[in-house]
């Protein structure tokens, strides 16, 4: 039996390395948009750890950085390999600094 998962994963590289190894009209977007991934990832994590304390969404956090909500999730995924709900939970979770 196969994982339902593990489906999925296959099916998101596939379509990566069709997108990604195919040129077509959108293949200079999407080589910028990978390209800024690190620092959307970067200005995400910062907001998140600045206003965990309020009842923000990852939807507030992508309007707030003028970004789009799957650009978001696609850059935590490219960079971390998570989503930015999880990431904002562990955040949560860990609590404020005391450095």
């Amino acid at each position: 039996m196969t994982s339902p998962i593990a489906l999925s994963r296959l099916e998101e590289r596939l379509v990566e390395l069709v997108l990604n190894g195919v040129s077509h009209n959108y293949s200079s977007k999407l080589l910028l948009d990978m390209d800024l991934s690190p620092k959307i990832v970067l200005a995400a994590a910062d907001y998140m750890h600045a206003h965990a304390h309020l009842p923000i969404t990852t939807a507030h956090i992508a309007k707030d950085l003028g970004v789009g909500l799957r650009s978001l999730q696609l850059a935590f995924q490219r960079s971390l390999e998570t989503t930015p709900h999880q990431y904002l939970r562990l955040v949560r979770l860990r609590g404020p600094d005391r450095t």
